[in-house]
């Protein structure tokens, strides 16, 4: 977690990547890792008052061996993280 501070305020940020969903052709075991990651990653958002979230990138492991359920993990990611409104 980062802390950017102004003048009187401060804003709490979040970075994170390298998730690389869709890596081990797709292994369940590595999507359900990449799951309950992003599950701590909303908690501390919620539990620390994170104010903005920055994503540093390979959100997928290769477009070209995204697989459907690789996908499917990825739209549950990014749902979970759009429902955090930050």
């Amino acid at each position: 977690m980062t802390s950017i501070l102004g003048d009187k305020n401060e804003m709490k940020l979040l970075t994170f990547g390298d998730l690389h969903i869709g890596k081990k052709g797709s292994n369940s075991y590595f999507l359900d890792l990449d799951l309950k990651a992003t599950d701590l990653i909303c908690e501390e958002v919620k539990k620390s008052k994170i104010e903005k979230i920055i994503f540093l990138g390979d959100f997928l492991h290769k477009r070209s061996e995204s697989t459907p359920k690789a996908i499917g993990v990825a739209r549950i990611i990014l749902d979970k993280l759009n429902k955090l409104n930050i």
